[in-house]
């Protein structure tokens, strides 16, 4: 085999001084970029001359994309997002679950911070890259059958059903796809990696779960019947040496598997001769080699052969003698191998890192023929697909699982048997989303078509048929949806993210009939039932209506509106409420209504010493409000709610009812009764305070009296077997009573009050005469010598203060401070006797001008000191 020139001397890689970042300095094999010519060699031609050969030759045959179907509909929804949240507030939130779930358990919130900081950064890892998860579709070609074949998949929420699709090449220009609703297995946890053995003496398909990994033998029965599936064997972990299983492939050898731990051991599952035996094949001793959880097989030309790759290496195996070559490793450095190929027929090993595409001979340890930087951003779920259906040379695409991009590079061998770039890469367009995931992608090839199909992360499964540049779409494809799939089409075409519990309440469907039969019709109908067990009641309530207050047993303290003495003259209720207006009463049916109408509950009948109707209050609330109910029964019936000639009766009857009940609840609400007299000051009996007066000895006022509201002092304790006094009236003090005692013979009601800051709504005064003035002013300056007398309420009757004396009007003069309250307005008099405003008020504030601050003191000087020796 020719090779490319390259340099083979060794040479120490060093790090740099900037960031400590290990550079290649050995390349020894042609690196291709975009723009550079890589490699060249002379080479000698038929005519025995010598020219110079390119590692890149130009080209004109592309592949492109054809017509895209859709095969199978999306069985689940995208993954939520998750919540933008910090490591504290997800401790909080757990320790306020364990709180609420389990309140016996108490769990330090260190303890949960520690464990929710793991669980996130754990969390991150797997969502940039999952070394556990492989490939989820795969191809299943049945013996002895040409035009058929099966897409073997998983389906639902949590892709745990083993789903099928049939594929049919009908003829040369018709492709027929029969997706199936009903799964083939179903595995109790979710599926990880599927893979169908490619071999030709058996149809067997492997499935590795969370769980296990079990081993199926899959059998074409006819065109007219679903595929059979008959379980073979099941490998536990606990088989594998207690190692999770993250890689396997068939075993070309014999019937069984080759699987790879999360450690980098290889074990051999050989089921032949219907018994299970596992053994141990490799065991990855170098710790340099050490590269986590991530490693992945590949298989050989020879049935023996095998690779095993790590994240920085590759090794040949084989089965027999379980002796391991180094084939090829990177250096020192943050990129990775991401993906190997199984090795073809030429010999030809594709591997993929996250900067680069490598193609080797296997027969060549060490000497990579060609490697190619793919420019892609870091992905460590690239991966490389064989394809040879087009084109007289085999190319290489490139795909990745986090996006929809396909990169063709056309790499292969020439006639000299050198590895040559026969065109530059090119990217094959889509009418899919580029930024569409997917967790399974296979290449569909027959006789006369060729296709990706793709299998979403949502459980979408899509055909994009692949055409020469230079062809057009011949083929007509057709997908066989019988009714379960277009049930199930139509089913899974809501689904929404699940954002948890509130997500499944938000989308449940219930049917409330029970409920509104429980709150209007069995209402209604208990209504109806209790007002007829209640009519005698509702008569003899009418019939005492008149005389309760007469005939009641106690005393009540409160007030009563017409509905309070009608309730209390009927029976108790059953249930009783701790308010009087909110517990079911005889009085709120029809026989209460046709009562009122007829006027046996009307405030006259109702002897009480005070009474009162707020109906003028309701009126200024609300304009439209009638105190006739005729009227207001016009009024309501605006507000019903049209309806067709479809409603029964019974719905306009219970709105005419519960009109009525309104009607009768504002009627007997307006009227307000009270069992004690509301006297004014003039009406009460003067006896006592004649008696008071003459008994007197001094000017002290008489005790007050009260109308309504009587203030009593009750006694907090009782003695053992004595009786409880009386309550008593307060003792007012004699300072109260001479402030009170300028009201005796006033009126409340008609007080009218006046803002005082306010002049322009004060009365103009009248100007009084000379003499009146001056009998003012000696009386002021005879007040100004001495404290004003105590006079009692005999002496001297004060009437209301007048509104005018209390205000204070503008002064015309420019002084800061306003006249004396007691002295008129508008009087000269009162300027010239009372000298300058500022004889009134006291100032703290500093005088303006030269001489009208506080004395400023000089300061001290300072003594000067005396110098010298």
């Amino acid at each position: 085999m020719a090779l490319w020139p390259r340099d083979e001397r060794t040479k120490s890689s060093l790090p740099t001084k900037r960031n400590g970042v290990v550079k290649e300095q050995n390349r020894h094999y042609p690196n291709l970029e975009q723009g550079l010519v890589g490699a060249a060699t002379l080479s000698e031609d038929d005519n025995k001359h010598l020219s110079w050969v390119f590692v890149t030759k130009p080209s004109n045959t592309r592949l492109k994309f054809g017509r895209q179907v859709n095969i199978f509909p999306a069985t689940r929804a995208l993954p939520l997002e998750t919540a933008r949240t910090n490591t504290q507030q997800r401790a909080e939130q757990g320790a306020n679950f364990l709180r609420t779930y389990v309140p016996d358990v108490e769990i330090p919130a260190e303890l949960i911070r520690d464990q929710l900081v793991q669980d996130t950064i754990r969390s991150r890892e797997l969502r940039s890259f999952d070394p556990y998860l492989g490939n989820l579709l795969d191809i299943f070609e049945p013996q002895g059958t040409r035009n058929t074949s099966y897409l073997v998949f998983p389906t639902g929420e949590t892709n745990r059903n083993l789903n099928f699709t049939e594929i049919c090449y009908s003829d040369a220009s018709n492709v027929v796809f029969k997706p199936s609703a009903a799964p083939l297995h179903t595995f109790p946890t979710p599926i990880q990696q599927i893979v169908v053995s490619k071999s030709q003496t058996d149809s067997n398909l492997a499935v590795r779960t969370y769980s296990c990994t079990k081993l199926f033998n899959m059998k074409h029965v006819d065109s007219s019947s679903r595929p059979s599936v008959t379980g073979l064997a099941s490998l536990s972990r606990k088989e594998m040496g207690n190692e999770t299983v993250v890689d396997i492939k068939h075993s070309p050898a014999a019937p069984g598997l080759l699987a790879v731990g999360d450690n980098g051991t290889v074990f051999n599952w050989d089921i032949s001769n219907e018994t299970k035996a596992i053994t141990l094949l490799h065991e990855d001793r170098d710790s340099s080699s050490e590269a986590g959880q991530f490693w992945r097989l590949s298989l050989g030309t020879n049935a023996s052969d095998y690779f095993l790759m790590s994240s920085k290496r590759v090794v040949q195996l084989d089965t027999r003698t379980n002796f391991a070559v180094d084939l090829f490793s990177l250096s020192m450095g943050k990129h990775v191998l991401t993906y190997v190929e199984d090795s073809q027929k030429d010999n030809i090993l594709r591997l993929c890192s996250t900067n680069q595409i490598i193609w080797m001979d296997t027969r060549f340890p060490g000497r990579p023929l060609l490697a190619y930087a793919h420019e892609r951003q870091y992905d460590r779920y690239l991966a490389t697909r064989y394809l040879d259906q087009w084109s007289d040379n085999p190319v290489t695409v490139l795909t990745s699982r986090n996006n929809s991009v396909i990169t063709v590079y056309d790499v292969s061998r020439s006639v000299d048997d050198v590895i040559q770039l026969n065109t530059s890469p090119y990217f094959l367009s889509s009418e899919f989303s580029m930024y569409q995931t997917h967790i399974g992608q296979q290449i569909a090839a027959h006789d006369h078509c060729l296709g990706f199909v793709r299998l979403a992360e949502t459980g979408e499964v899509s055909y994009s048929e692949v055409l020469p540049s230079e062809s057009q779409c011949k083929m007509d494809y057709t997908v066989d949806m019988t009714k379960d799939m277009q049930n199930l089409a139509a089913t899974t075409g809501k689904l929404q993210a699940d954002i948890g519990p509130m997500g499944r309440q938000e989308f449940s469907q219930v049917d409330l009939q029970q409920a509104y039969d429980a709150i209007f019709r069995e209402h209604f109908q208990g209504t109806e039932a209790f007002e007829e067990e209640t009519a005698e009641s509702v008569y003899q309530m009418l019939d005492y209506f008149p005389s309760y207050l007469q005939t009641k047993e106690l005393p009540v303290e409160h007030m009563l509106t017409t509905y309070d003495i009608a309730f209390c003259a009927g029976d108790e209720p059953g249930n009783a409420s701790r308010a009087d207006f909110l517990t079911e009463s005889i009085v709120k049916s029809k026989r209460g209504y046709r009562a009122f109408k007829q006027g046996r509950l009307s405030p006259q009948l109702v002897k009480a010493p005070w009474h009162c109707s707020i109906a003028p209050v309701l009126q200024r609330l609300d304009k439209e409000f009638q105190s006739d109910p005729l009227q207001l029964m016009d009024y309501l019936e605006k507000f019903n709610l049209s309806y067709d000639d479809d409603h029964s009766s019974k719905v306009r009857e219970y709105e005419q009812d519960s009109c009525q009940q309104l009607i009768l609840d504002l009627a007997l609400s307006s009227d307000v009764y009270s069992e004690t007299s509301i006297l004014k000051r003039g009406e009460v009996d003067q006896t006592l305070e004649v008696m008071t007066e003459a008994l007197s000895l001094g000017d002290e006022p008489p005790p007050i009296e009260f109308a309504y509201l009587k203030p009593l002092e009750k006694s907090s304790t009782v003695p053992a077997g004595g009786e409880r006094k009386p309550p008593e009236s307060p003792d007012i003090p004699i300072g109260v009573r001479l402030l009170l005692q300028g009201w005796d013979a006033a009126d409340p009601e008609d007080y009218i009050y006046q803002d005082p800051y306010n002049s322009a709504n004060m009365p103009v005064p009248t100007k009084p005469s000379k003499s009146a003035t001056q009998n003012q002013l000696r009386n002021l300056v005879v007040q100004s010598q001495r404290p004003p007398p105590v006079l009692a309420s005999n002496t001297v009757t004060f009437s209301q203060p007048e509104p005018s004396s209390r205000t204070v009007a503008q002064v015309q003069s420019q002084g800061p401070f306003l006249p004396y309250p007691g002295i008129p307005l508008g009087s000269t008099l009162v300027t010239s006797q009372l000298g300058s405003s500022q004889d009134l008020a006291i100032s703290t504030q500093v005088l303006p001008g030269p001489h009208g601050g506080r004395p400023i003191l000089k300061k001290k000087p300072a003594k000067k000191r005396l110098g010298g020796f």
